[in-house]
């Protein structure tokens, strides 16, 4: 099980993760579940990963830490999913990693959705943000221009991986 991020960009946030000791990750966009392995082994946090569909890959999912996983099938941005996370997370979220919908639309509403819920002093990690081929890097400029955010850029080649301290 590995994540399909780029080694070096996934090991710079892993670091970061890791020297934060979130108590909340969620994570959109579970795909085959590396990154959410990764989080689960990096942290003792609760963990809510949500994906449109999880394509029998629940089960094995969840037994990266039977206790600390929650899966939510979904558009991540549908209010239903909004309101199931949001009382799952009963709080707030410490790091929230978006990499759901690529399309712009898509990782806005995501931003929007789940933003609002990230503690001070959490972390929202985005992945494809310098990929051109991807609509996320519009979106990422757009908050890189935005003053509210204090933005920082794991390169190391496209796609990129955008960081945002809150």
């Amino acid at each position: 099980m590995k994540p399909l991020q780029h080694k070096n960009r996934i090991l710079s946030l892993a670091k970061l993760i890791s020297d934060e000791n979130p108590d909340t990750v969620v994570e959109i966009g579970v795909c085959y579940g590396g990154t959410l392995y990764l989080w689960s082994r990096l942290t003792n946090a609760d963990i809510i990963g949500i994906d449109l569909k999880f394509r029998g890959k629940g089960r094995l999912i969840k037994s990266f830490s039977e206790n600390r996983i929650e899966l939510v099938a979904g558009s991540s941005y549908d209010p239903k999913t909004v309101e199931t996370v949001s009382e799952k997370i009963g709080g707030q979220i410490d790091f929230l990693f978006i990499d759901g919908d690529h399309s712009y639309e898509g990782v806005k509403s995501d931003f929007e959705a789940y933003s609002e819920f990230v503690s001070e002093g959490g972390i929202i990690a985005m992945d494809d943000v310098v990929a051109t081929k991807h609509e996320v890097s519009e979106f990422w400029r757009e908050l890189e221009q935005n003053d509210d955010y204090e933005t920082m850029l794991i390169p190391d080649e496209d796609p990129g991986l955008g960081i945002i301290k809150c």
